[in-house]
């Protein structure tokens, strides 16, 4: 139901944010080539399988969804099922983000107070640049994010797969992508703590 309401919103939305963003297409500055490279690299790229791998491994750990086995095999469908829910959300977003001109590729600050640098961070996961300069709320990944927690849901054993499952899932997802933001933010001034360049 949430997740036909932001999609119903998008599109009743969509035309007139692409009228407004119509007379910019001439600088638009996220050409379609390098949005799915993007979208490639998060989805089936070293970080998106180092993801999935992780996350499946935490899965793992904490016994969850509790209807799949241990072992090998259980962790096998944790991967296969974080490296699914990844690939859904990230297509969701990737469509949403083409069709309403969104650029959500972090940019970091790199300099300032650390209080205005985690500001800046934070301002990026609930924020998109558009064609013409502007901000506007994260249409196309909030999508993602709710999409592909609740549609994963669908191959989860019977008790573990309800609409709430997935709500939580995705107000969890939204937490992570709001922390890492801050990582990207200061992960040059560790690396340059380490001697790495």
């Amino acid at each position: 139901l949430l997740l036909a309401a932001v999609l119903a919103a998008v599109a009743v939305l969509a035309p007139s944010l692409r009228a407004q963003n119509a007379a910019h297409d001439a600088d638009y500055s996220y050409p379609p080539r390098e949005r799915m490279a993007d979208y490639l690299k998060r989805t089936v790229g070293p970080g998106g399988l180092f993801n999935a791998a992780f996350l499946g491994g935490m899965d793992q750990w904490r016994d969850k969804p509790e209807g799949w086995e241990q072992g090998g095999a259980g962790y096998g469908k944790r991967f296969a099922s974080r490296l699914g829910r990844g690939a859904m959300g990230n297509t969701i977003q990737l469509g949403v983000e083409a069709l309403l001109h969104e650029d959500s590729r972090y940019t970091s600050l790199q300099h300032g107070s650390v209080g205005r640098r985690i500001g800046h961070s934070l301002s990026h996961s609930f924020m998109v640049r558009t064609p013409d300069g502007r901000r506007a709320p994260p249409i196309g990944r909030f999508a993602g994010i709710v999409g592909g927690a609740i549609l994963s849901r669908r191959w989860y054993p019977v008790g573990e797969n309800t609409f709430e499952d997935g709500a939580r899932a995705a107000g969890i997802s939204l937490g992570m992508f709001t922390t890492i933001n801050v990582v990207r933010e200061f992960l040059p001034d560790i690396k340059r703590l380490f001697g790495r360049n």
